[in-house]
């Protein structure tokens, strides 16, 4: 197209036909199957590129998603499907003959019908009517020298119910299982002389953020932050080692 602009469309029809059986504790009645359960859905994408310069893009794109949910609802109901709709910009740009790439989003994604484990029946789920996360992405990679390969990431997450089962959690409260902070910085090597050739070692560590758990009966309880460094040494394809230490912090 004219101008360095690039665009992409499409559409996807899906159908989803379901039949969930639970099986739970004796004393609240045992196995349970419902009717098999159907729903369908057009989800859309579209997204544009502009390229300016040949080491810089500027990208914006919807999506929308449509998919399966397993588990019921106390005592018989289905938990209906979830669906997704995700909106992103960003600037990805190369520097050095494309040596170095670094690409800076921000998204917003909201997700509907998300299934939790119902505490009060074991076996069963509780849906939350709608969550939404949305926040800023880096990633930079690129070769320092000759076989010396970085990857650098940091994300951070905003991430909150909005429809609730009015029990847990409260609508506008932060949601569990994501620390607001995140961060990782890889290292690899490939040695380039001729007698260690196919040698590869390598470093990492990935910093996590604390995060709040799950527990109805305190809506505060969270997760310590914590660390982990992960190691690597390969000698050609088929032969790696790796190893991972975690660090609470």
């Amino acid at each position: 197209m004219p101008y360095n602009l690039h665009v992409m469309g499409g559409i996807r029809y899906q159908n989803i036909r379901l039949r969930n059986k639970t099986v739970y504790a004796q004393n609240f009645g045992g196995d349970v199957s419902n009717t098999p359960s159907s729903a369908d859905a057009v989800t859309p994408r579209v997204g544009i590129l502009w390229q300016p310069k040949n080491w810089l893009s500027l990208y914006a794109n919807y999506v929308e998603s449509f998919g399966a949910n397993y588990g019921n609802i106390y005592p018989t109901t289905p938990v209906p499907p979830t669906s997704a709709e995700q909106y992103e910009g960003g600037i990805k740009t190369e520097f050095f003959g494309g040596r170095l790439r670094a690409t800076l989003a921000y998204y917003d994604l909201t997700k509907t019908n998300v299934a939790t484990g119902d505490p009060a029946h074991p076996g069963f789920s509780l849906v939350t009517g709608a969550v939404r996360s949305r926040g800023p992405e880096l990633d930079i990679q690129g070769e320092i020298l000759p076989g010396w390969n970085v990857i650098g990431t940091y994300s951070n997450t905003d991430i909150r119910a909005l429809k609730t089962n009015d029990t847990y959690p409260a609508a506008g409260s932060r949601y569990w299982g994501v620390p607001r902070n995140m961060g990782s910085l890889w290292n690899t090597y490939d040695f380039q002389q001729e007698t260690l050739h196919g040698l590869k070692v390598g470093g990492g560590v990935t910093l996590r953020d604390s995060q709040l758990a799950y527990n109805p009966t305190d809506p505060n309880f969270s997760i310590p932050g914590y660390a982990t460094v992960d190691l690597l040494a390969a000698f050609g394809a088929p032969r790696t080692f790796m190893g991972s230490i975690n660090i609470q912090y």
